[in-house]
């Protein structure tokens, strides 16, 4: 599955590929499943929103900004991961 950021500042979309770091940071997030501690009134999307936002390889590639996932990869990826169970 293409998992696509954002970048806030520039409005570039940008794909990630999947033998990048953040590959081993969204199979980690899919290992723990839907069923690891997330927090009062978290989703399933927040954690994975967390987890990327905390690695460096999903700044924009054109200025450098930290770039975001959109609610609907988020969410696309979700329904991916949760198909698998």
């Amino acid at each position: 599955m293409p998992f696509a950021l954002r970048c806030p500042r520039c409005c570039q979309e940008f794909f990630l590929s999947w033998d990048s770091p953040v590959a081993a940071v969204l199979e980690r997030v899919a290992r723990e499943g839907p069923w690891s501690a997330v927090g009062d009134g978290a989703t399933w999307e927040d954690h994975v929103s967390t987890a990327l936002a905390t690695e460096e390889s999903t700044r924009c590639p054109a200025c450098g900004v930290q770039a975001m996932a959109s609610e609907e990869t988020l969410s696309q990826f979700t329904r991916e991961v949760l198909a698998q169970w």
